[in-house]
């Protein structure tokens, strides 16, 4: 949540990820979150959990690697 508030705030033009696997992870949630401020965390989380939303809403660029 620290990560995609941080996105929020700062409306970034695009998303670098260096790392394993989880900074990954943090960096497309950063941009999926960041991209549609008013969903809630659990919006696009696949059921049971969440509600399993559809990804409609364009996402800024994301720039992956180890």
């Amino acid at each position: 949540m620290a990560c995609i508030n941080y996105a929020k705030e700062g409306n970034f033009d695009m998303f670098v990820a260096v790392g394993g696997g989880s900074v990954m992870d943090t960096c497309k949630a950063a941009n999926l979150y960041s991209t549609k401020p008013e969903a809630e965390l659990l919006d696009f989380v696949n059921a049971p959990l969440g509600k399993g939303l559809p990804v409609e809403h364009p996402l800024k660029p994301l720039i992956a690697g180890r």
